[in-house]
C-alpha cells in the first residue's frame, strides 16, 4: 500500500511567512536541481498562524511555499532527507536557525483522468478537490514536488510521515490526501 500526505500547521505552533515577493518566489521555485553552489538564504519571519492561534516553536514550521525545518528536525531525518533532496540555511529576522528542504524529485504523478478538480478560468492553476496519484511514479519516493500550480508543494510518504511522529517533531501535521488501496 501507498499513501501519500500533505502537510497542515498543527494548532498552536507558529508558522514561517516570507519577507517579500522574491523570497516566495525563491522558495516556491524549489525542486529538481541542487541550489548548494548559487543559494542566497531567503528572508523569513517565524509568526503567529492567526491573532489568537498560538506561537510555540516548531521542529516543522508550517509554511505555504517549502517545507521548513529547524535543527532537531533535520538531524533526525537526515538520511531519508538527503536521498531525496537538499537542505538549504535561511536568514530569519530573529536569528533561529530555520532550513528549507529542495526537494531532487519533481514527478507529475497525478491522475487527471481519476482526480476531481477544477481549472482556475485564465491560468494554468488546478483546484484540486481529490488527488489520486499514479503509483508506479512515486513507488519508493518518500518526498515529491508536482509540476502542477495549484497542488500541495510538497507531497509525502507514509513512510516519512512515520519517521516524523516516531522523532516526535512537532508543529506540522500530516494530512492523507490518497491511499492505494
Amino acid at each position: 500500500m501507498t499513501a501519500i500526505y500533505g502537510t497542515l500547521n498543527a494548532k498552536g505552533y507558529e508558522i514561517v511567512t516570507c519577507e517579500s515577493y522574491d523570497d516566495i518566489r525563491q522558495l516556491a521555485d524549489l525542486g529538481g536541481t541542487s541550489r548548494k553552489g548559487d543559494w542566497t538564504p531567503a528572508r523569513v519571519e517565524r509568526t503567529r498562524p492567526s491573532r489568537r492561534g498560538g506561537n510555540k516553536p516548531a521542529d516543522l514550521p508550517q509554511s505555504s511555499f517549502a517545507f521548513i525545518m529547524r535543527r532537531p528536525a533535520v538531524d533526525a531525518l537526515q538520511d531519508i532527507i538527503d536521498t531525496h533532496g537538499e537542505v538549504l540555511p535561511l536568514a530569519t529576522t530573529d536569528n533561529v536557525e530555520l532550513f528549507v528542504f529542495n526537494p531532487r524529485f519533481v514527478i507529475d504523478a497525478f491522475d487527471r483522468e481519476r482526480s476531481t478538480y477544477e481549472q482556475i478560468p485564465g491560468t494554468s492553476t488546478l483546484w484540486i478537490r481529490k488527488y489520486v496519484f499514479i503509483e508506479s511514479a512515486i513507488r519508493g519516493i518518500d518526498i515529491f514536488r508536482m509540476p502542477i500550480p495549484g497542488a500541495h508543494s510538497l507531497f509525502f510518504s507514509d513512510r516519512f510521515v512515520e519517521r516524523v511522529k516516531a522523532a516526535k517533531l512537532k508543529g506540522t501535521d500530516f494530512i492523507k490526501l490518497w491511499s492505494s488501496e
